[in-house]
């Protein structure tokens, strides 16, 4: 219920309209919901959410890729790969967060590509 009212009390649309200073806590009140939506929500539902993120704030934070590409991990782990490389080609910050954890993804990964 908290998650629920944060994301109705501080909407994407409005912030990136209004050039908020706070889009970043903004986006990471949503990160945040859409995590605890993960866990007891549908999955189809989670990654449209994910979506709406990426597409309302153009997001540079690596927090975003970083719980997308968890996510995906237990459902579609094809897409983890592709998920960290877009946000390394985004820059989002910090970009090291995100090569070291495609790193390690392809590392934990190695045997499983053969």
């Amino acid at each position: 219920r908290v998650h629920r009212r944060a994301i109705i009390r501080f909407p994407l649309e409005k912030t990136k309209q209004d050039n908020n200073d706070h889009l970043e806590d903004v986006i990471s009140i949503w990160i945040s919901y859409v995590e605890v939506h993960a866990m007891n929500g549908s999955i189809e539902e989670t990654r449209r959410t994910f979506r709406r993120i990426e597409n309302q704030s153009a997001t540079l934070n690596a927090e975003y890729y970083l719980k997308l590409a968890r996510m995906e991990s237990k459902h579609d782990r094809e897409r983890v790969e592709e998920i960290l490389i877009r946000g390394i080609n985004q820059k989002a910050s910090p970009t090291v967060d995100l090569v070291n954890a495609l790193q390690k993804w392809r590392g934990k990964n190695a045997g499983s590509r053969r």
